[in-house]
């Protein structure tokens, strides 16, 4: 519940439409929301709800990273939604020092993890 009350308190502040960053995309120009929730330190379960509870305060942007150990969760909560994948934006990270092959298998690992065919910014 701590997490929620976190999130409600900080929901209040944010204007209704939230401001974006403009961003080059691979497929053109892209808005990245400027507020979102991050998931660091918090378990599958914790992450999962975290985002629940986000996203229904308006919140559309997730950030989460394979070293989070926390990307199934955030997925289940992304699933739960019903919202169409265009109307938010994930982040994650993977650890950086590998070739392109392994790089390729932890993004498709982050993407099995997150059940998504896609993220929105990838940090490497």
């Amino acid at each position: 519940m701590r997490v929620a009350t976190c999130l409600a308190a900080a929901a209040a502040a944010l204007p209704a439409d939230f401001p974006s960053v403009p961003m080059k995309g691979l497929d053109g120009p892209m808005r990245m929301p400027l507020y979102g929730i991050g998931t660091w330190q918090y378990n599958n379960t914790v992450a999962e709800q975290a985002v629940l509870d986000s996203f229904k305060l308006g919140y559309r942007h997730v950030d989460t990273a394979t070293v989070y150990g926390n990307q199934v969760g955030v997925g289940k909560a992304l699933a739960q939604l019903g919202l169409p994948r265009e109307e938010y934006f994930v982040t994650t990270k993977i650890m950086g020092g590998f070739n392109a092959s392994a790089t390729k298998e932890n993004l498709d690992n982050c993407l099995k993890e997150l059940n998504l065919t896609y993220v929105d910014l990838l940090l490497i």
